[in-house]
């Protein structure tokens, strides 16, 4: 497999979708969500240099979003806490997320509570995880 933006996010997707309880995860993220529980993974900042040429090495910071649309700080925390380890632990055993990069770089991060989303800015409860990998390309 190509090593990819593009297709980190994808696996990345892959792994989060197959949590118990997520109803959909989809390979880009939408503008709105209408089910109760999702995930949607996007890069966030990065940078990229020429390692040797042709070839570039780019750091990026990918986040994987896991949300719920219940706004019972309860029910969401006793769904979402098992995710945390659950998800940090599936991409950890697979440093090159199915060959889509190098290596995840340093740990894995989350947050848990509110998060916004979307045009109109509509409000989840979820877990924020950020995910920093190395791909190392050449043209």
């Amino acid at each position: 497999m190509a090593k990819s933006l593009v297709d980190v996010c994808k696996q990345l997707q892959a792994v989060a979708g197959g949590l118990p309880g997520i109803e959909t995860a989809p390979d880009f993220p939408k503008e709105s969500v209408s089910v109760q529980s999702f995930s949607f993974s996007y890069p966030e900042t990065g940078s990229m240099d020429t390692d040797t040429l042709p070839a570039t090495r780019g750091i990026h910071d990918v986040n994987t979003m896991i949300g719920f649309r219940n706004a019972d700080l309860a029910v969401v925390s006793e769904k979402a806490t098992p995710m945390v380890e659950a998800f940090a632990k599936a991409i950890l055993a697979d440093p090159t997320l199915a060959g889509t990069c190098d290596t995840i770089v340093g740990p894995v991060t989350y947050k848990f509570g509110r998060i916004p989303w979307g045009g109109k800015m509509e409000e989840f409860i979820g877990i924020k995880f950020t995910v920093k990998v190395k791909i190392r390309a050449t043209s």
